[in-house]
């Protein structure tokens, strides 16, 4: 078993100013892990340490009796789910009413740091510049190969200077004002619009990936808006991100094919085909 502290967070905005909380209260000298929801159980295996945090990713039994090898082991997440098992070395906190795991892990350690950051990236109600950056600097990342290690040092930064840091990402933040428009361009060029059981779905599948909220808002200002489902994948994905403008529960649709998330934000992996079938047998 590893000595000192493990962590394991979700490999997006939430996900990094989580870390970057816990950083402010623990310091950085811990070894972190960047997952997902499908690769988390993969990641856990791989893991037994004296200490074990996970933030922001939901849980199976399976991924719970991995996490369990470790000794001390706290999970907080905010996405729907109930743990099936609670193993006695194992808290956790769960509170889907949250708007961001980072608003929990600030509440957990009694700290305020980037929860509102958070919160209004992790619900697309971005309107501070603060949570704008935010979100492009994380955006810029993901689309690297080593996104990783950008991740870990944008957090170590976050932890000791705090949005001060923001101002050593300009660079970053350009180039991805740059890929915005040409996702736009994408999302207006790849999706249709289909009718299913007198539901009305927006079928974004672009050549490649795409961040869900471009669609999103993208599709705010369609003809045919609003839609009950959105479905954005692209040709290089198995799984199908599911968002809704009007309220409709889409995680009830991701469940189907072993998924999760939020009432109007989900996924899962699945193809668009598949996905379409499911919502016309839904009553």
């Amino acid at each position: 078993m590893e000595s000192g502290l493990i962590t394991v967070t979700h490999a997006d905005a939430d996900g990094v100013l989580s870390l970057a909380t816990l950083m402010m209260v623990m310091g950085d000298r811990m070894r972190v892990y960047f997952s997902h929801p499908n690769g988390l159980l993969s990641t856990l295996k791989r893991i037994e340490s004296e200490k074990l945090y996970i933030f922001d990713i939901a849980g199976s039994k399976e991924s719970i009796i991995e996490a369990a090898r470790s000794g001390e082991v706290l999970w907080i997440d905010h996405h729907i789910w109930e743990p099936q098992i609670r193993p006695e070395n194992v808290s956790f906190c769960i509170d889907s009413s949250a708007k961001s795991a980072c608003s929990l892990v600030s509440r957990y350690f009694n700290i305020t740091a980037f929860e509102k950051i958070a919160d209004e990236i992790d619900t697309n109600t971005v309107t501070s510049s603060e949570a704008d950056k935010v979100r492009k600097i994380i955006g810029h990342f993901k689309g690297m190969k080593d996104s990783n290690k950008h991740f870990l040092h944008f957090a170590k930064k976050l932890a000791e200077r705090g949005l001060e840091a923001l101002e050593d990402y300009r660079e970053e933040i350009i180039a991805y004002e740059d890929e915005l428009r040409s996702f736009e361009e994408l999302v207006k060029r790849y999706s249709r619009v289909k009718q299913v059981n007198g539901i009305k779905i927006a079928v974004v599948r672009t050549p490649r990936r795409i961040p869900v909220y471009v669609a999103y808002n993208v599709l705010t200002r369609h003809d045919e808006a609003p839609f009950d489902i959105i479905i954005v994948t692209s040709r290089m994905s198995d799984r199908v991100e599911l968002r809704t403008h009007t309220g409709y529960d889409v995680l009830r649709i991701a469940r189907i094919f072993g998924g999760g998330g939020h009432r109007v934000a989900s996924g899962a992996r699945a193809d668009v085909e598949d996905v379409l079938t499911a919502i016309s047998f839904l009553k």
